[in-house]
């Protein structure tokens, strides 16, 4: 929670103190579950700087963490943003191979992915944001026309 206020507030190295802090504790304590969030907010918050090296180890540590947890949810919430990050990085072959991932795990488990999320960087801090209820087509034709809109949406 200190992390995402120091992030709210825009003190990146704050936020990244705080989150490194609880990385360390989880770990230390072996929780993958709880150790998912303050990777994937690190993995965020490196996306938000435009760190794309940074951000695709974190996220994809997060990822490890999801499955180490065997948490389908933060599976496919983990592979939906490292895929975002990989798009925003100009690497669209392995965003499109992640988000294809999440997208399989969704409608086996009555969820979807949310491309709105997906392409906003500030968005999942500390929140789930992979799910609601829609069909992996329709989640696909809107991830595609998404991509279209200029990048400032």
């Amino acid at each position: 929670l200190l992390g995402n206020v120091a992030y709210a507030r825009g003190d990146h190295a704050e936020a990244r103190r705080v989150y490194g802090q609880a990385v360390e504790m989880l770990r230390e304590a072996g929780d993958a579950g709880l150790l998912f969030a303050p990777l994937c907010n690190l993995g965020t918050l490196a996306r938000v700087e435009r760190d794309w090296a940074a951000a695709r180890r974190l996220l994809g540590e997060s990822l490890e963490a999801a499955r180490e947890a065997r948490n389908p949810r933060l599976i496919a919430n983990a592979l939906q943003t490292l895929g975002a990050a990989a798009w925003e990085a100009g690497d669209h072959e392995a965003a499109e191979g992640q988000l294809a991932q999440a997208g399989a795990i969704c409608p086996d488990k009555g969820f979807r992915l949310n491309p709105r999320a997906a392409r906003r960087p500030t968005t999942g801090l500390g929140q789930p944001h992979a799910v609601d209820r829609m069909g992996l087509d329709e989640t696909c034709a809107r991830w595609r026309e998404l991509q279209r809109l200029p990048q400032s949406w």
